[in-house]
């Protein structure tokens, strides 16, 4: 469990899981369910280092688990 929601769990005197679920209902929820792990970071930031994303130009990467709505 990430650090901030460690500390509001002990401050607010709730359980994780409570406290999981409140911050899910105050983001509007995620749809995948659960925050992103610094590692899923990490991961695109070492891809866009990469040569692989050489040809890559003015593209936004939301790493949002889908909260953010995409006009198809």
């Amino acid at each position: 469990m990430i650090k901030f929601l460690e500390d509001y769990c002990a401050s607010a005197g709730i359980s994780a899981e409570e406290g999981m679920k409140q911050l899910m209902a105050q983001t509007g929820g995620i749809p995948m369910g659960r925050m992103a792990e610094p590692e899923e970071v990490a991961q695109l930031v070492h891809f866009l280092v990469s040569p692989s994303a050489a040809y890559l130009t003015g593209a936004i990467y939301a790493i949002d688990g889908g909260s953010l709505p995409v006009a198809s």
